[in-house]
Parts: C-alpha cells; sequence; structure tokens
C-alpha cells in the first residue's frame, strides 16, 4: 500500500488553469461549479489565497465589478457572495439561456465549422437549462424550430429532404442530421483539398549515347497549401486573440506596454512565447512568414520592436510616425436599456456613415432587446456584407443634457482598436478648461459603437 501510495505520488499531472468568468450569464454555472470544486470548497486553503484566485478568474466586465477591492482575508466572503447575489439567480438564469437560445447567431455560409458551432452552441445551453430544472426533453418543437432558425438555405433544404417524411420534429433527430452533415462537409471538403495529380511521362525519344540524360520518370505529387497562405490566415486570426503581455485584446505588435520594455526584454518574451521575430505572431516560423516588410531600422528581416539597433533612429521613426498620426473623432457616451441602466461605451463618430452600428459585446452587456432584420451593407469596394439583427438604444452624453434613441445594426466587431498603440500626449496643448468627449482618446481602447452622419450633426451642435 505504501508503495502504491509513493507511485502516484510521484505522478507530474498537467496544469489546470482556474476556470475564467466574463459576465456572460450562460457561463455562470460552469464557472460556480468548477471555481467551488477548485478553490472555494477546498478545506486548508486561506481566504486570502480564495480571493486572490477568484479576481484572477474574473475577466472583462466581470473583473471590472471588483477593480479595487483590497486584498485581505475578509474580503473574501462579501466578494464571493456580492458574485453570487448578482448571478446565481435561478429565474434570472432560465430567462438569459433561453435568450441566448433564441438569439443564437445564424449560419453565414453553408460550411462544416459554421454548422458545427451552431450544434456546440445549442447543446451547452441546452445542458445548462437542463442544469435548471426546465423540461427541455419534452420540448421538441421549440428546440428544433429555433436551431432550424438558424440555418442557412442549403442546409435547410437537405434537413427538409429528410424531415418531409417525418410526422412530428424531434430534437434529437435533427442533431443527428446535423453530426451526419458536418461528418459530411468536412469530408467533402479534405477530397478536393487533397487531390492527388500524376503529370504524365514524356514521349520516349531515341537513343542518342553522346548526349545521354537522366531518365524521367512520372512524377507523383500531392497539393498543399503554401505556407505564406497559412500563416496570414493565422495572423488575421490572431488579431482577435489576447496579447501574451498584458492579456488586452490585441496583438504583440500593437501592446504599448511591451513596447516600452528593453529591446532585450522583447527578444526574451519573443522566444519564451515562440513568437515569430517576423510578424510578432504566433503558431509560424518567421522562415514561413511571406511579407514585403523590413526591419526600419536595418532592413533585415525582423520586426522592428526586436531589432538590436534600436536607439535614436527609433525614437525618430515613433516621432514621425507621430506626426502623421491621423485622429478620428471618439466620444465616451451613455448606452442605456428598457429598465434605465447606464453603461458607458467608447462610439466612433463617422459623419460618412448612413446608419449607426454597435458590438455585440456591448449589445450582450446593456442587454438590448434585439430584431431580425436581413440588410445588404455596402462598404468601402462596393462590398457587399449582411447583418441579420438590429437594436434600438438610447445614447446619452456624459457631459450635456443631450439624449437620442436610435437603431443600431448589430455587428460582432465594429473595428479594431483605436488607436493601434497608447500615444503620448505631454506635447498636446490642450487647455485645461475645455472639456473633452473622450478623455483617454489618446489610449488603445476598443470601439463598442459607431454613430453615423444624423447623430454627428446633433452632437455637434450640443
Amino acid at each position: 500500500m505504501a508503495n502504491t501510495f509513493s507511485a502516484t505520488s510521484q505522478v507530474r499531472l498537467p496544469k489546470i488553469d482556474l476556470p475564467a468568468f466574463e459576465y456572460d450569464s450562460t457561463q455562470w454555472i460552469s464557472f460556480k461549479d468548477r471555481f467551488s470544486a477548485m478553490v472555494h470548497d477546498v478545506p486548508g486553503l486561506s481566504n486570502t489565497m480564495k480571493l486572490q484566485y477568484l479576481l484572477a478568474s474574473l475577466k472583462g466586465e466581470a473583473a471590472r465589478l471588483f477593480d479595487h477591492v483590497e486584498l485581505v482575508e475578509e474580503n473574501y466572503t462579501s466578494t464571493w457572495q456580492a458574485l453570487l447575489e448578482r448571478f446565481d439567480d435561478l429565474k434570472l438564469l432560465k430567462r438569459e439561456y433561453f435568450r441566448a437560445l433564441v438569439e443564437l447567431q445564424p449560419m453565414t455560409r453553408p460550411t462544416a465549422e459554421e454548422l458545427t458551432r451552431i450544434v456546440i452552441e445549442s447543446k451547452r445551453l441546452i445542458r445548462g437549462m437542463e442544469r435548471l430544472k426546465e423540461p427541455v426533453s419534452s420540448w421538441n418543437t421549440p428546440l428544433s424550430s429555433l436551431v432550424r432558425y438558424t440555418f442557412d438555405e442549403e442546409t435547410l433544404m437537405a434537413h427538409e429532404l429528410i424531415a418531409a417524411e417525418q410526422k412530428e420534429d424531434v430534437y434529437t433527430d435533427l442533431l443527428e442530421f446535423c453530426e451526419k452533415r458536418i461528418k459530411i462537409l468536412h469530408s467533402s471538403v479534405t477530397q478536393t483539398r487533397d487531390k492527388i495529380y500524376t503529370k504524365p511521362a514524356p514521349e520516349a525519344s531515341s537513343y542518342r549515347p553522346e548526349r545521354a540524360e537522366p531518365k524521367k520518370l512520372p512524377v507523383t505529387y500531392r497539393r498543399q497549401f503554401q505556407p505564406s497562405l497559412a500563416c496570414a490566415s493565422q495572423s488575421q486570426r490572431e488579431s482577435t486573440k489576447e496579447c501574451v503581455v498584458c492579456h488586452a485584446p490585441h496583438s504583440v505588435a500593437n501592446c504599448s506596454a511591451f513596447g516600452k520594455l528593453t529591446v532585450a526584454d522583447r527578444q526574451r518574451i519573443v522566444r519564451e512565447q515562440a513568437l515569430c521575430f517576423k510578424s510578432l505572431g504566433r503558431h509560424h516560423q518567421a522562415r514561413f512568414f511571406k511579407s514585403r516588410e523590413k526591419c526600419e531600422i536595418c532592413n533585415k528581416d525582423h520586426h522592428t520592436l526586436v531589432c538590436n539597433k534600436m536607439g535614436e533612429q527609433v525614437s525618430a521613426n515613433v516621432q514621425a510616425a507621430k506626426q502623421k498620426m491621423i485622429w478620428l473623432s471618439t466620444a465616451q457616451v451613455l448606452v442605456c436599456n428598457d429598465e434605465g441602466r447606464e453603461t458607458p461605451a467608447r462610439a466612433l463618430l463617422d459623419q460618412g456613415s448612413q446608419l449607426n452600428f454597435i458590438s455585440e459585446r456591448l449589445v450582450q452587456h446593456v442587454r438590448l432587446k434585439k430584431r431580425r432584420l436581413h440588410k445588404p451593407l455596402c462598404g468601402i469596394g462596393a462590398v457587399v456584407l449582411k447583418t441579420e439583427k438590429v437594436v434600438e438604444a438610447t445614447i446619452k452624453s456624459r457631459i450635456s443634457p443631450f439624449v437620442s434613441v436610435v437603431d443600431c445594426l448589430v455587428l460582432s466587431k465594429i473595428t479594431a482598436n483605436f488607436p493601434a498603440q497608447t500615444r503620448e500626449i505631454d506635447n498636446f496643448n490642450i487647455p485645461k478648461e475645455v472639456v473633452l468627449a473622450d478623455p483617454s482618446f489618446y489610449e488603445c481602447e476598443q470601439i463598442d459603437l459607431l454613430l453615423g452622419a444624423e447623430l454627428f450633426a446633433e452632437m455637434l451642435q450640443q
């Protein structure tokens, strides 16, 4: 028995990360279960350590609720109780789960990835309602209908061909159809992508001993994706991931904290995090990253921020970049819902837009009610996009009595963070008596609203 215990104690298990919670009510049950098992119910763990783990687990808006909580033992119970009072309400949780299922984002393309997203999210929400003791096993028609509403035309037609002979909708049968279709779509894409091409051998020629050439054999090869294309797609996906330095939603190249480090520290972080020395991105090596951009200092194949020759030239380049900076009009406004709850948000004022836009993140946070809308959007280059949802929002000014109720089209993301990097404004001659619409206009922050020409003019009049 002792030998068995000794052998087991020497096994090194992989690290288990703390669960994260980002103010999404549909994530609360899972977070509460995992955090209770890993931290809250652990005997012998001090309340100070529990509070530290709890604050580290909270992300985004949930973390802001407890920004200034002092890390002392007596604050853990009150902080945990505040979370329970805010999110552990069974009635509200049931409403949030059902609303999330009703507002599930429809498929944008008839692909395996989009259908997989629908299946995973619907299963997650339904499991949550089962945990809340909802009789979902008898909801065949409502659940089937809600999932079918998210199908694109091609997927919906494929399901109708199968379901036409069924007398009633059965939710489990619908999931079985989705799983089979995902396999079919994956299989068809794989076969199309991995075709094998065979070049015919050249025709035989007469024998010439004085000019013998190597014998040419049939060449069989498999088409592969170019590394440069893979890297390009990866770098686009990485722009939405969190920074490995400050954990904010931007790339390492746009991180102000990374830019303040010494060159040696930047190089160390790049090596430790296995980043690309050319793009400062992840999941690819520098030799596979194809780009025409060179170091601005030595013109070699690495990013300027990790160049060993950074000095006065870098300061000059940064100063030149600051001089070339084009500032866009932004404002800090208050967004209100039907209950009168006010939420601060950063808005981009665009007098060239005929419509107003709002991010999905802000809609979820403010809890605005969505309406279905199929409206094509025409942008630069006559590129046509489609949005499926619209909300009615009340926009208030922080510094004046201005109030306006507007319709905003819902997009997953309005634009990239602006400015791309936090700028120094020590040399800006801004009068102290001037009240800025956006006091933090120089800081790299997220844009959650885009207000068009009509509202832009009204705000200027105020």
